[in-house]
């Protein structure tokens, strides 16, 4: 793994961290997908990714800076997760994201759920595209706090945000 730095001598993290049967790619920015190939076992997943954490999260050297990585390693399994690569993909997807939003070094296995919480905010957020795009977005103010000491600067409405006596 270089993250687009020169590597380090001949020593790649990543590499060194899989197995000879294993597959690392990097899918673009900072994101790699680990294919544990003849594992479909929680406990040793979990042990994998655990790995994978302490040897990416090791302090670097690039060009004199010191670089310290944080690790969000999402996970699924096949055929529990998904039967097909792309169903697989997805799944560790749902998972990372659940992952980085919890904090870093962590990791977070696929469960169906991720899927439902994933469409509900497509759901929202299509909601408030649309409300805005049709000017239809109302945005009520809480009166004492705009009116309390702690206010905010310049609470006026925008053209997007509009109080209920706007309209």
């Amino acid at each position: 793994m270089t993250a687009g730095y020169p590597a380090q001598g001949n020593r790649n993290p990543l590499q060194s961290s899989i197995g000879a049967n294993d597959v690392a790619a990097r899918l673009g920015g900072d994101e790699f997908v680990v294919l544990q190939i003849g594992s479909n076992v929680r406990d040793e997943a979990a042990r994998f990714a655990q790995r994978l954490i302490l040897a990416l999260g090791r302090p670097m050297s690039i060009s004199g800076q010191e670089i310290i990585s944080t690790i969000s390693v999402g996970v699924a399994l096949a055929p529990e997760h998904g039967d097909t690569a792309a169903r697989l993909l997805k799944s560790a997807d749902l998972a990372l994201y659940k992952a980085k939003n919890e904090g870093r070094d962590c990791v977070r296995f696929y469960v169906p759920e991720m899927e439902m919480a994933t469409l509900e905010r497509i759901r929202i957020d299509k909601a408030l595209r649309d409300a805005i795009k049709n000017d239809r977005l109302l945005c009520n103010t809480n009166r004492s706090l705009r009116n309390s000491a702690t206010s905010l600067p310049d609470s006026r409405p925008s053209s997007a945000c509009r109080t209920p006596t706007a309209r």
